[in-house]
């Protein structure tokens, strides 16, 4: 069991006073030093505490009220989403990034309606990274699901039209829309499924998701050699 509230000292004391202070929650050692050292040379991040197992992860929350918190959904002690109900009723201000390997279009959805701010697959750290930026710096994400028809690739053009407009980006509308018609085109005529669009704006980009909810991975299809240049 690990609950580890840090104290960094008072010597750290004021360099930290301005970073986002953040729990890991992670049965996994090596994954959870892994999240600790890259944040650690982050310096709009302080790693306040650790929890390995639903009972030290409310532990390390209670005792430290983190700005955020990220949670792995397989811990010992709790059954997937419950965790996150568990970590906001030990700190109601805190926001939750899940960052776990359960398929997204398993968990995302409930884990969201829970309240997570966030849900980034394992993987890449600096995805994690990108999330938590987006949570600390602007805050600016929006989210909306679709039907799996195809007049609704207009209608998530329009939504996220509208959006980078309220954010004063009318300069990536462009760019943007182009990326989520062709990725919505693709949930919606190969996946054949519905599908969500989540815009996050951060301090150093903006980030465009768009995913089906089928689930599985892509069927590989053999090139045509005649088109091979």
């Amino acid at each position: 069991m690990v609950a580890s509230p840090y104290d960094p000292g008072d010597a750290e004391g004021s360099l930290m006073a301005d970073r986002a202070r953040v729990v890991i929650v992670e049965d996994e050692a090596d994954v959870r030093e892994l999240i600790r050292a890259r944040l650690g040379i982050d310096e709009r991040f302080e790693v306040v505490g650790e929890g390995a197992d639903a009972a030290s992860a409310v532990a390390a929350v209670q005792a430290t009220q983190p700005d955020v918190v990220v949670l792995d959904l397989s811990v010992p002690g709790a059954v997937g989403t419950d965790l996150v109900t568990m970590i906001l009723d030990a700190t109601p201000s805190a926001k939750v990034a899940v960052f776990s390997g359960l398929p997204a279009e398993l968990v995302r959805a409930e884990a969201l309606a829970r309240g997570a701010a966030s849900y980034v697959l394992k993987g890449d750290v600096e995805n994690l990274v990108d999330a938590l930026d987006a949570l600390i710096a602007r805050g600016d994400a929006v989210e909306q699901q679709f039907p799996g028809d195809p007049s609704s690739v207009r209608v998530a053009r329009q939504f996220a039209t509208a959006c980078l407009r309220e954010w004063g980006h009318e300069d990536l509308v462009g760019p943007v829309t182009l990326i989520v018609s062709e990725l919505a085109t693709n949930a919606v005529v190969h996946a054949q499924s519905t599908f969500s669009v989540r815009l996050t704006l951060t301090a150093k980009a903006l980030r465009v998701d768009v995913t089906d909810c089928r689930g599985g991975v892509p069927n590989p299809i053999n090139p045509d050699p005649s088109c091979a240049s």
